[in-house]
């Protein structure tokens, strides 16, 4: 390669093709991915073997980096993804690294904002001057800017935002100088992590618990009380992913994957965030819900423990297939879910004045269930039952491929407890 002018230390020296993104993220991606590829912001459909590269940094330079991105990788990263450490203590390497990141993210989209914000590229001109002389050691501080640090988490009650966001939020990589007239920081976001460096003004306002300083520590909860960054996220996420929902074909790509290596699907991070995400979805659609088909639901159906002998793959499978069953339940109409709630009630009222078994069963299109009461079955004898009504129902649907779904309630003197049997074809 032709020698070129090195963008950090200013030099005449042959360049190296330089990350965008450090590499310790793609290795993390491809090993917990559930297909083996990764999936970028901007090219979700491509698959891709690395980040993409630009002659940005000499050799040493590029060194320099990589001990950051190292510290970074071994103190933090991998700690939060794989052990599941949530607190941290840093020294000056964290910020030198937030640094690294906003510097790139910088020098990556200065160009779009001198033609498209030309009254802010002085700003990001004087910003990047700084960052630069901080990263090669000429000066101790970036005084006035402010580096901070967001981690991020599954979300639980997202009311309108897109189906894609989760995804987005904890599996994207991204980076853009974001801002509007008012304001500009460099924004760079790694799975469950975003990062961000003030610009102009040199302060991020509202960003609690964030901030990263010459050493402390840094752990969730966190908060930013600014209603533009919740905005700015989902349009990102749009952007990075598409308006579907993981869309049709990434969909169809887990599911290739699931069925050629179901072992790896279900040990992978993309399970978890797949799991996350249809919990999300179906609780903001049954929000309206009758009490007894939400608790059955989510008290029951969702909160299911993992059977003690059976192994991590199985128990998974066990929870892919629940929520299979409470999406079903999530979809029905709302007069199957009026017969579904009346059906509850009324055996859990005829259980009690008689104080004997009683069931209801309403079927419907997509999904048959079943609710019974039994006040005074073991839990063997709530077993021995579910068992014996799945093969009723089964011989009664004939061929029909509808999936089944029983519960078998026992109050006692400790409270209630459910047993629940399932059969999916």
């Amino acid at each position: 390669m032709p020698a070129m002018v090195c963008s950090l230390c200013g030099r005449q020296r042959e360049l190296q093709a330089s990350h965008l993104m450090p590499k310790f993220v793609g290795k993390w991606l491809k090993k917990t991915s559930a297909t083996g590829s990764m999936i970028q912001a901007k090219e979700p459909r491509i698959r891709v073997q690395d980040f993409p590269t630009m002659p940005l940094l000499c050799r040493e330079c590029e060194t320099r980096f990589s001990k950051l991105e190292t510290y970074f990788a071994d103190e933090f990263f991998l700690p939060f993804h794989e052990k599941g450490v949530r607190s941290f203590e840093y020294d000056e390497r964290l910020k030198s690294f937030v640094v690294s990141l906003s510097w790139r993210t910088l020098k990556l989209g200065f160009d779009d904002l001198q033609k498209e914000e030309p009254q802010l590229a002085k700003h990001a001109e004087k910003a990047e001057n700084l960052w630069r002389s901080f990263l090669l050691g000429t000066i101790d501080r970036v005084d006035p800017y402010e580096n901070h640090m967001l981690f991020l988490d599954y979300v639980k009650d997202g009311g309108e935002i897109s189906p894609n966001f989760q995804w987005y939020t904890l599996r994207a990589v991204d980076a853009t100088l974001a801002g509007n007239d008012k304001r500009l920081f460099a924004y760079t976001k790694l799975p469950w992590m975003i990062f961000a460096t003030s610009i102009w003004p040199t302060s991020l306002d509202g960003w609690h618990d964030t901030l990263v300083s010459d050493k402390g520590k840094i752990s969730p909860p966190q908060e930013i009380e600014d209603g533009t960054i919740g905005r700015f996220l989902v349009d990102r996420s749009l952007i990075a992913l598409g308006n579907s929902p993981r869309s049709e074909w990434s969909r169809t790509r887990l599911l290739r994957a699931l069925t050629r290596d179901p072992e790896r699907f279900l040990e992978s991070a993309s399970f978890e965030t797949m799991i996350a995400e249809r919990d999300r979805v179906r609780r903001s659609k049954m929000k309206d819900m009758p009490k007894s088909v939400k608790g059955l639901v989510e008290e029951i159906i969702i909160n299911a423990v993992d059977e003690p002998g059976r192994s991590r793959a199985e128990n998974r499978l066990a929870r892919l297939q629940s929520r299979r069953l409470a999406d079903l339940i999530s979809n029905l109409s709302r007069g199957d879910v009026l017969a579904l709630d009346k059906a509850i009630l009324s055996a859990i009222r005829e259980a009690k004045a008689s104080d004997n078994d009683a069931q209801r069963t309403i079927k419907s299109g997509i999904i048959w269930v079943t609710f019974m009461v039994n006040p005074h079955s073991s839990i063997q004898q709530q077993r021995s039952g579910l068992e014996q009504e799945i093969a009723r129902l089964k011989a009664e649907r004939g061929v029909v491929k509808i999936p089944l779904v029983v519960f078998s309630m026992r109050p006692h003197r400790d409270g209630v407890s459910f047993e629940t049997g399932f059969w999916i074809d």
